[in-house]
């Protein structure tokens, strides 16, 4: 009779301690998903510091147009050509070092989404005053940084230079 008692409390025992188990760590199925039901993708690893480097793509932008939208008599002065050139090698040159750090960075992934943060209206816009700038002489490639004037010739594409730097000024 002990032998029969011995079995039954250790069968009894086993499925406390497994039922036990149970209720302290669910199952697999039984767990949270990590992330929820509509955003069923871990977030793009720059998302973490996207929002900063939103906001100096945004003075970027602004330091540009607000400097492309002066009268461009302005921008042959001395003070207003240090200006142009000044805000066009900050934009120029925020572009160029995110477009180069993301893609060294996240790879093409990276780059892929950079290029689109860089594609806005106002993007298009600073390309465009850029180019009809340079085409009426108020700046040359030679009064920017190497890492700018790359991006800059790059906009530029096929523009002639001008004969004289501030001709139409």
């Amino acid at each position: 009779m002990r032998l029969i008692l011995f079995f039954f409390g250790g069968f009894l025992l086993a499925n406390l301690v497994v039922a036990g188990s149970n209720i302290i760590r669910p199952q697999a199925r039984e767990q949270q998903p990590m992330f929820s039901e509509v955003n069923n993708r871990a977030p793009a690893p720059w998302a973490a510091n996207e929002r900063h480097i939103e906001s100096a793509r945004k003075n970027a932008r602004r330091s540009a147009l607000d400097v492309l939208a002066m009268p461009m008599a302005v921008a042959c002065s001395p003070t207003g050509r240090t200006q142009l050139v000044d805000a066009l090698s900050f934009y120029y040159g925020q572009r160029a070092s995110q477009r180069r750090g993301y893609f060294e960075t996240w790879g093409v992934d990276g780059m892929h989404f950079i290029e689109k943060a860089w594609a806005t209206a106002d993007d298009s816009r600073v390309e465009r005053l850029t180019r009809e700038t340079f085409s009426r002489g108020y700046f040359s490639l030679d009064d920017f940084a190497p890492r700018a004037r790359e991006l800059i010739a790059e906009t530029l594409g096929a523009e002639p230079a001008p004969g004289k730097i501030c001709a139409a000024g």
